[in-house]
């Protein structure tokens, strides 16, 4: 497994500094306990080559639960107030990625275009692939949407 962690580090990295900047190092430490915690799964998935969207995942649901935790709570006065829960879009894209057929690859490419804000500069500088290469995978996926 630690010859697992020394071959995808850079990729960690890559990755978890594109999700969040600020808690890159504790993210990315986070992916590589699960990587020990699943060891027998990760190397299923690497033998199948997935590993860098297996990687993208967890740290991007990592970061998620993190940001859940921080925000269960706002205290003021002594006072615990149930906090209003912002528009859960997250949600709301991932039932509709399942309603339309994607297949696992189409929604990481689609929830990290959308995490880029939709922007193929961003999306370039987070994962260095061409500006081509994006617009192309990006609208194969996006014509297989059905319409709402």
């Amino acid at each position: 497994m630690k010859a697992l962690v020394s071959k995808y580090y850079n990729d960690i990295k890559r990755i978890t500094q594109s999700i969040d900047k600020s808690g890159t190092n504790d993210l990315a430490h986070e992916v590589i306990l699960k990587m020990y915690d699943n060891q027998q799964r990760i190397e299923e998935i690497e033998e199948q080559g997935g590993l860098i969207g297996w990687i993208f995942k967890v740290a991007k649901n990592q970061h998620i639960d993190s940001i859940r935790l921080r925000k269960e709570f706002i205290c003021a006065d002594n006072l615990q107030l149930a906090q209003v829960k912002p528009i859960d879009y997250k949600k709301e894209l991932s039932d509709i990625l399942k309603e339309n057929d994607l297949t696992h690859i189409e929604t990481l490419w689609i929830e990290a275009y959308i995490e880029s804000n939709a922007n193929k500069s961003n999306f370039k500088r987070r994962f260095n692939i061409s500006p081509s290469c994006i617009k192309k995978r990006i609208d194969e996926i996006t014509n297989k949407l059905k319409p709402c």
